[in-house]
């Protein structure tokens, strides 16, 4: 397993305990007050992912101020959460989705990809270039 894998692993557990904790902190802070709309850990599940997505339904509301302040720490993840999917998005459209586009207007010249960025692929590069000026070539990944 590649090392960034194991990164984003860890970091998906370690926010799934966390989302977990906050879920039990919010069904406990909440179902032992009589006036509480979230009685049960159902309740409190629906309450965060209706605030996660940011749908806002209303039908569950926490009354307590430890509630409060769980749906708060809900509505900033649901922030991140809508930040990171526009920046995973922007960064397909840049890295990947502009050279596919490319290579659809140039369908009628030779192409190459090469999916390192490195010395060899550069001369490679500059050979091809030379026998064909017209070529498309594309770059991946820069190495580290």
């Amino acid at each position: 397993m590649k090392k960034k894998s194991k990164i984003y692993l860890c970091l998906t557990i370690i926010i799934a305990v966390i989302y977990v904790a906050l879920l039990t902190v919010l069904y406990f802070s909440e179902s032992a007050n009589a006036n509480a709309t979230i009685q049960t850990f159902g309740d409190a599940l629906w309450y965060s992912l209706v605030t996660l997505t940011t749908v806002g339904y209303g039908d569950l509301t926490p009354t307590t101020p430890l509630g409060h302040a769980v749906g708060i720490v809900f509505l900033f993840l649901a922030a991140g959460i809508m930040m990171t999917l526009l920046g995973a998005a922007v960064s397909f459209i840049t890295s990947e989705g502009v050279p596919l586009l490319m290579l659809g207007f140039q369908r009628n010249k030779n192409w190459y990809y090469f999916a390192d960025y490195g010395a060899e692929s550069n001369i490679l590069a500059a050979n091809i270039h030379r026998k064909d000026p017209d070529a498309v070539i594309i770059y991946g990944e820069k190495k580290r």
